[in-house]
């Protein structure tokens, strides 16, 4: 697991650090099929964004603790108006 953790750059390691943050992460790749990877990545396809944005979603409603600066340096650096904005779509796609 140390080799593991020690490939990974500083931003994936601060994931797998922070519990909550790193099983919403996981739950959605895995119900995507898009890599953890891919999705801390600045990859702007729609599949990748949507999934992105539901990731933001679960961690505003499911975590309000988590501010949307946290969440944004959770996801690899993003802006927290990135998250909001995330938010905000993750809303829109659920109705």
């Amino acid at each position: 697991v140390e080799r593991l953790i020690a490939g990974l750059t500083p931003g994936e390691r601060k994931v797998i650090r922070d519990a909550p943050f790193t099983g919403v992460i996981n739950d959605i790749a895995f119900n995507t099929g898009i890599a953890v990877r891919q999705l801390l990545s600045s990859d702007k396809t729609q599949r990748v964004s949507r999934a992105r944005h539901a990731v933001c979603w679960v961690m505003a409603e499911a975590h309000p603790d988590y501010s949307s600066i946290r969440i944004g340096e959770l996801l690899a650096g993003r802006d927290h108006s990135t998250v909001l904005n995330s938010v905000r779509r993750g809303t829109e796609l659920r109705t």
